[in-house]
């Protein structure tokens, strides 16, 4: 296997076409994208703050120490994103970890930072940058976007690199044979499937139509939930497929929506196109109480009014709606989503790492009061973030452990052997990694045999506050028993509280004209006459030779069969 120097100091197209193709694929993305203007990542994650990242004698104590260079990838300079101030998260358990004397001892954890901007070209130019930085890099915390997290989870198993996410929840990253090296903190997306399939079981809803976006992220989610939906007896009315803002008309979808007649639809998508629907959706009427949407938790917290970015070459504001028009749309739509464990208000929750759930959420908001971040940013995932790190290092420690008691080839061996052809020692941290199971600050963090955390699910929904004028954000009104999934009200909540007006009917009604309705009914009663008049004949003259050869008996069954049917139109 020729070496990432060996292919990018050559031809990029004499790459060998014996290597599997996402390597050849990475090779030749990375010959166009280093031409672009950037330097190899070197810079440690110093106070939490992505620009203030700077060389790891600087900032890091404990110099004496064997630095153990993980890749950290943040979005650190997507507005719309809510991972700005995740990086403190990340530095706090940089923190303690280094006080935890029982935790590596002889090394050190220093996070080399890339700014991914949440896309998955930058994620991809982050990844190979830094694989080019000379010095080994143990394992990879991020990308927190799906995007990003699903293109480098697919090359990272050949550069034997084993990767932790803190917010990439696609349900196709659980697929361990693409994906064998990959582990996540956060639940994926297929967590928030029994919270939407115990909503529409709870409403008695038994007609759905979904919106899925055509993307990696959502196909195969839409697939899964649709099987599960179905299996429940629900009836699927529609799947509209949307591409991307502006290139898909979204009123064509909602108008074929509206003539379809579905009243409850999930919206398989991302904030940009969901925000195009319910523009369609509020100019048509399409609003509760007749209707109701179901979407993600997860876009960020005022989706529907803040300018939406995904690098610094995607802006999108959404035409012809206002935040107040929107908010109409959104107005009692539902949002089903995992949560932790331990609540940071649970002042008595405990952990393994350094920090208790309450005593990490003071510190959190202290720091990030100091940086300038906006608390509503990284409010959500930074315990998520920081359990990461956590579990990569308790992963390192064990493998460490291992390795010098002759887990390979029976002699002792040095953490600082790995590099990137060292299979065995990653075979070693995957398996270390996966047996993990730590209390920390978002609650017990265990992998199952996906790499994906089992969640506790939450049932959230869209009000407006006590003046009828401003939106908040998604309010918690439930949550799913994990061992019966069925929906257990919060404390002064019910279905009254949450369909005031009365819980939205599955489908639209089919209105018929009453001149229509008794022209119908009239031509189907002149068929019960004719029909009754037939069976009349059938009987009274069964014994004549004519009657007695067309079967008199299976004349009557097929008469009696041909009532029902004009009963039917009645």
């Amino acid at each position: 296997r020729p070496s990432l120097h060996e292919v990018m100091a050559g031809d990029c197209f004499q790459a060998r076409i014996s290597l599997f193709l996402p390597i050849t694929l990475l090779y030749l993305g990375a010959c166009i994208l280093l031409l672009r203007p950037g330097s190899v990542s070197s810079l440690v994650l110093c106070d939490g703050d992505c620009a203030n990242a700077t060389e790891p004698e600087v900032c890091q104590p404990f110099p004496d120490r064997i630095p153990l260079r993980v890749m950290a990838l943040f979005p650190c300079d997507v507005p719309s994103y809510r991972g700005r101030g995740l990086p403190v998260a990340a530095q706090m358990a940089v923190r303690a970890i280094l006080r935890n004397e029982s935790i590596l001892p002889n090394y050190r954890i220093d996070l080399v930072l890339s700014n991914t901007m949440c896309s998955g070209v930058e994620g991809v130019r982050a990844f190979i940058t830094q694989l080019l930085g000379g010095d080994t890099r143990y394992m990879i915390i991020g990308p927190g976007c799906s995007t990003g997290a699903l293109r480098i989870a697919e090359v990272s198993p050949f550069y034997n690199l084993t990767e932790i996410s803190y917010t990439a929840t696609s349900i196709t990253l659980s697929d361990t044979r693409r994906f064998p090296n990959f582990f996540r903190t956060i639940p994926s997306d297929n967590a928030s499937i029994p919270g939407f399939q115990a909503t529409i079981r709870e409403f008695g809803w038994q007609q759905v139509a979904i919106i899925s976006q055509r993307n990696e992220v959502f196909d195969n989610l839409t697939v899964v939930m649709r099987a599960v939906l179905e299996n429940d007896g629900v009836r699927v009315l529609t799947e509209r497929l949307a591409l991307e803002p502006g290139i898909t008309d979204t009123r064509d979808i909602v108008q074929q929506l509206n003539t379809s007649g579905a009243r409850i639809v999930i919206l398989n998508v991302f904030e940009d196109i969901g925000r195009e629907i319910f523009c369609a959706a509020y100019m048509r009427g399409m609003v509760y109480p007749r209707y109701v949407f179901l979407s993600y938790y997860w876009y960020s917290e005022f989706w529907w009014r803040d300018t939406i970015t995904r690098g610094a070459a995607y802006t999108y504001d959404p035409p012809n709606c206002t935040a107040e028009e929107l908010e109409q749309a959104i107005f009692r739509s539902i949002s089903p989503d995992y949560y932790p464990e331990a609540p940071p208000e649970d002042v008595n929750a405990t952990s393994d790492v350094g920090y208790t759930p309450f005593d990490f959420w003071e510190e959190f908001v202290s720091n990030i009061g100091i940086l300038n971040f906006p608390l509503s940013d990284a409010i959500r995932q930074a315990r998520y973030v920081y359990d990461s790190v956590w579990a990569a290092a308790l992963a390192l420690h064990r493998t460490s452990e291992k390795l010098e008691s002759g887990a390979i080839g029976g002699e002792p061996v040095s953490l600082t052997d790995f590099n990137t052809s060292r299979g065995d020692i990653n075979d070693l941290i995957v398996e270390a990694t996966r047996a993990i199971k730590f209390r920390g600050v978002s609650g017990e963090v265990t992998f199952n045999r996906f790499g994906d955390r089992e969640p506790t699910v939450q049932l959230y929904q869209y009000r407006f506050s006590g003046d009828l004028t401003d939106m908040n954000p998604p309010e918690p009104f439930a949550r799913l028993d994990p061992d019966t999934q069925e929906v257990i009200y919060s404390p002064g909540e019910s279905l009254e509280t949450v369909f005031p007006e009365g819980i939205p009917v599955a489908a639209e009604p089919v209105l018929i004209h009453h001149a229509l309705f008794g022209v119908y009914t009239f031509l189907a009663g002149l068929g019960v006459i004719f029909a009754v008049v037939c069976i009349i004949f059938n009987v009274v003259f069964r014994k004549k030779q004519v009657v007695k050869l067309s079967s008199p008996y299976l004349n009557v069954i097929i008469i009696i069969g041909a009532v029902f049917l004009y009963v039917t139109v009645i």
